[in-house]
């Protein structure tokens, strides 16, 4: 099954505001941006000189094809399992991935997020695009896998 565009008003949110702890489920990883020594961690990185933090997070993008939404803003929407969507979230939507890069390098003990501590990391996305523009953005850039500009063209 190949990629889909997102349907108009679906909800999707990557990692835990409420978190207590890191678990195996978060999204996101910390890194510094041009020191390849440094790997990616569920909590702040000590990063070096001339170098910045930044965080990846990433989105689920297996829907259930059937709810926009759901209680827990989650359950609708599943990540890939052995790199293929599980039968109960069967449609595939373009994965997106929130890249944030924060001017601060050093000791990051005194850096948090308004959430609270790294693990904390979320991020929401709620889809108004256009369809026939998404659409052609699927099928000139995100399906052929060809890097596009911000116009959708190759």
């Amino acid at each position: 099954m190949s990629t889909g565009p997102f349907p108009l008003g679906l909800r999707v949110v990557a990692g835990n505001a409420k978190a207590t702890a890191p678990d195996s489920t978060s999204s996101a990883r910390w890194s510094c941006l041009h020191a390849g020594h440094v790997g990616a961690s569920k909590n702040f990185v000590t990063c070096p000189a001339g170098t910045k933090l930044e965080t990846y997070l990433d989105f689920p993008h297996c829907w259930d094809g059937k709810n926009l939404d759901s209680s827990d803003h989650k359950s609708h929407m599943s990540y890939p399992v052995g790199n293929a969507c599980p039968a109960t979230h069967p449609v595939i939507v373009p994965k997106l991935r929130m890249v944030l890069r924060y001017s601060i390098n050093g000791d990051p003990s005194d850096f948090r997020l308004a959430s609270g501590p790294a693990y904390t990391m979320h991020g929401d996305f709620f889809n108004a695009w256009p369809e026939a523009e998404l659409e052609r953005r699927l099928r000139n850039c995100i399906r052929p896998k060809v890097k596009c500009g911000p116009d959708g063209t190759p």
